[in-house]
């Protein structure tokens, strides 16, 4: 920058012609920083990284190369131009096609020209007129045969393999088109399938799996566990024994727990619309939260359309339950989903975590039982609740009393539903992690 200045102020002492050969040299190596543009790569490599679709990526490349190629032959135009400079002793180039006092812009694109020409692209009239000027074309050449084929090479590649992907999808969509007329499907349950499928083809093309990466397999246990905890963080931390008791400090042991839940208990699902994700009497497993789309429950004829980022069910997790309602999709929707066996066998591995949860279940449960409540969209009490219902003074004691609740409760005020310890057992040793009572329970399903 400062010799950029020191060269700015001197071209207000008169003509070119008049500065000393050394300034004119600095003229030729402030032409030459234009190099610095060649840390494009790293620019763009930055860039790249906050991309997560192989298909946008592939296609940023095509535009990497193609600026790289315009950046590279820039730089060529902009050297051309100066030897043409420099060496004023002799007859050059600039002089014999009387472009000395042209305009900038057609200097410019005159010498960018030769330049792109020079890959074997489209003729120019403008020839090299003494030895350091041919000398320098031949080089670029040489450069040119290495460098340019190379990036085309690879654009090409890049190109064949949008093309491939492309082809790919079409013939997929054609088959399947062809099995719902060969097979008689209905128009409307056609359109259905179809639009769900394109949906989720193109969400799986834009997002990455866990099995599309294979050397996540190499990671080891305890990476695994914190990698998939970072990437359901943000949806485990709405149930609130995790977020307040097993994150809440800096345990060791407690924060190991919540990562081997991340990467064993917690799954992801795609469901089209009207999709039915639960029938009320069936037994419950899992723990459902949308982190996108709508669900709509229905309960004795009356419908809510239930919250996302809220987990729903949550009292699986803490006693045997049988669903109330029956909760079906309103649109394309993405669940997150905890299931209740392997939640409770990774939370008991501990001893303390175990007793955490059996203090949390029992008081759960009687907080479920103090309330008019028969719905899975039930939530645990929040701060903002009486703080005087039964089973609440244990979360202060072992929790702290500063701890914020992320939901607040919801009072059933339809008469015809009724209280919940008609339908949930009393808190007895440790409710929902006895897997003893759940398999009777399932087993009694099973009969029925």
């Amino acid at each position: 920058i400062v010799l950029d200045y020191i060269l700015l102020g001197m071209d207000g002492f008169g003509s070119r012609e008049a500065l000393p050969d050394s300034t004119q040299v600095l003229q030729v190596i402030r032409m030459i920083r234009v190099g610095r543009l060649l840390k494009w790569n790293q620019m763009f490599a930055s860039l790249r990284e906050r991309f997560d679709s192989q298909y946008w990526i592939t296609q940023m490349s095509i535009v990497n190369i193609i600026i790289q190629i315009l950046l590279m032959y820039h730089v060529v135009a902009c050297i051309f131009f100066g030897l043409g400079k420099l060496n004023e002793s002799q007859v050059s180039w600039i002089q014999t096609y009387d472009l000395t006092n042209a305009e900038f812009g057609y200097q410019y694109t005159t010498t960018l020209h030769w330049a792109l020409c020079q890959l074997g692209m489209g003729s120019n009239i403008i020839e090299a007129t003494n030895l350091v000027e041919r000398l320098f074309g031949i080089v670029v050449v040489l450069f040119a045969i290495i460098t340019f084929s190379s990036l085309v090479s690879l654009m090409t590649s890049l190109l064949t393999s949008l093309h491939n992907a492309r082809e790919q999808e079409l013939h997929e969509f054609r088959l399947l088109r062809s099995f719902l007329v060969r097979n008689q499907i209905p128009g409307s349950l056609s359109q259905r399938v179809k639009n769900f499928l394109q949906h989720s083809y193109t969400l799986q093309r834009e997002v990455i799996s866990e099995t599309q990466v294979p050397l996540l397999s190499l990671l080891s246990k305890n990476l695994q566990g914190e990698l998939q905890f970072a990437r359901y963080q943000r949806s485990l931390s709405f149930l609130v024994f995790v977020a307040d008791a097993l994150l809440a400090g800096d345990n060791l042991q407690h924060r190991e727990v919540a990562h081997e839940i991340a990467a064993n208990a917690v799954t992801q699902t795609f469901l089209a619309t009207s999709e039915v994700v639960f029938y009320a009497g069936n037994v419950a497993e899992h723990v459902f939260l949308a982190t996108s789309g709508a669900l709509l429950y229905l309960q004795n004829r009356g419908k809510t359309v239930a919250d996302i980022d809220t987990w729903i069910s949550e009292m699986t997790l803490w006693t045997p339950w049988t669903f109330c309602g029956d909760l079906l999709t309103q649109d394309l929707t993405v669940l997150v989903m905890v299931e209740q066996s392997s939640f409770c066998d990774i939370v008991c591995k501990s001893p303390e975590t175990q007793q955490m949860a059996k203090i949390f279940a029992e008081d759960y449960v009687a907080n479920m039982n103090a309330y008019v409540v028969a719905s899975d969209l039930w939530q645990y009490p929040g701060d903002d609740d009486n703080q005087d219902e039964p089973g609440r003074q244990w979360m202060t004691n072992l929790f702290g009393g500063n701890q914020k609740r992320r939901s607040s409760l919801r009072r059933a005020s339809d008469p015809r539903l009724f209280m919940a310890q008609d339908v949930v057992p009393g808190a007895n040793g440790l409710p929902g992690l006895d897997s003893q009572n759940l398999q009777v329970l399932q087993q009694a399903a099973k009969d029925a």
